[in-house]
């Protein structure tokens, strides 16, 4: 997938090369909503009971902008095989570098949060993801 005006150099592109993680998203609608583990874009995330939920600058909520559960993603070593990693941006200061909440729960099998009414709701439909090794 290397751009042509790129082939000469390709020998030595090929030492930076990495393995990555594919990811593709589908919209469930409002009629198939995603477990709280489920790997997703937007939505309501997985919080440990008792995890305060991510705020901006100006003590607002965020919004769960991925979430990533690799026990359902394929296999890239060296990153984890089970625990959920979640990227939290700004909902209004989204572009503000500054302003966002990345989280690891390693363990997923403790209680999770259930209530979050402070959440302003979406009319954005919560894709799936899937993924593949590349």
């Amino acid at each position: 997938m290397l751009p042509d005006f790129l082939g000469e150099f390709r020998p030595q592109l090929e030492n930076y090369k990495l393995d990555y993680l594919k990811l593709g998203a589908q919209p469930l609608g409002a009629s198939a909503p995603t477990a709280l583990t489920q790997s997703k874009l937007l939505g309501q995330p997985y919080l440990p009971a008792g995890t305060p939920y991510p705020h901006d600058k100006l003590g607002q909520p965020i919004i769960l902008l991925a979430q990533i559960n690799f026990a359902g993603a394929p296999a890239l070593p060296p990153y984890p095989t089970a625990g959920i990693l979640q990227l939290f941006v700004s909902p209004t200061e989204w572009c503000d570098i500054d302003d966002y909440c990345v989280l690891f729960h390693p363990d997923t099998s403790a209680g999770a949060q259930i209530d979050f009414s402070f959440l302003t709701p979406t009319s954005t439909p919560t894709p799936q993801l899937a993924g593949s090794t590349r």
